[in-house]
């Protein structure tokens, strides 16, 4: 009964997993709307756990965690954005790339494949909000 049908998914699950990887290990641009969002999630997850150095560094993680136990937003935000800057430019961008492509709303509703500001290394910014 239900433990075939976990065994099933959970299945099903790997497989979709492991057919995504190989196409972004291949260096293609796979269409992620037919995939499920815990696989697309999954998928980013494993290759941030990967990365050679954690993307906040080493040396800025506990700066970040001080940021984040400031009293008020208003001071966790003006924190971590300073202590962003402080990054390697790489891991600035990843980061940047992230917040700015999965928190704005206009950039969830962006066809994919459609180029944005954000996406050119360098700009930093989005300007999605032109929309």
């Amino acid at each position: 009964g239900h433990a075939a049908l976990g065994m099933f998914t959970e299945g099903l699950f790997s497989m979709r997993f492991d057919e995504l990887k190989a196409a972004y290990d291949r260096e293609e641009s796979p269409n992620l709307e037919e995939y499920e969002p815990n696989t697309v999630a999954s998928l980013l997850k494993q290759y941030l756990r990967e990365l050679p150095e954690n993307l906040l560094t080493k040396e800025l993680m506990p700066r970040f965690e001080d940021a984040c136990g400031k009293s008020t937003e208003a001071e966790k935000v003006q924190e971590c954005q300073r202590l962003l800057k402080e990054l390697p430019e790489c891991n600035h961008l990843l980061i940047s790339w992230l917040i700015v492509r999965y928190s704005c709303d206009n950039c969830k509703s962006i066809p994919q494949g459609t180029q944005r500001d954000i996406d050119r290394p360098g700009s930093g910014r989005c300007v999605c909000s032109m929309a």
